[in-house]
């Protein structure tokens, strides 16, 4: 029998027990422009960005990646089996 459980949203202190606190501010950093990329602004339009934000040549991020992030961090902190 599965039981569904929603994954938590891991805490700051969580994620730096597994990287360091600057690998974890430089991914607020990148939420905070994927963020204000996602206004639709003419700018944001005319660039074709809207929220997306490419961290090297084959990873981008987009707003609704940090909750993704956050989400799959949190079930491994819970670790239910």
């Amino acid at each position: 029998r599965c039981e569904f459980i929603e994954a938590p949203l891991a805490t700051q202190e969580q994620i730096v027990r597994f990287h360091t606190q600057e690998h974890y501010d430089g991914l607020v950093k990148l939420f905070e422009e994927s963020d204000t990329l996602s206004k639709c602004t003419d700018e944001n339009k005319n660039r074709g960005r809207w929220g997306v934000v490419t961290i090297d040549g084959d990873t981008r991020i987009m707003p609704y990646t940090q909750n993704a992030m956050l989400r799959a961090a949190g079930a491994v902190c819970l670790g239910k089996h």
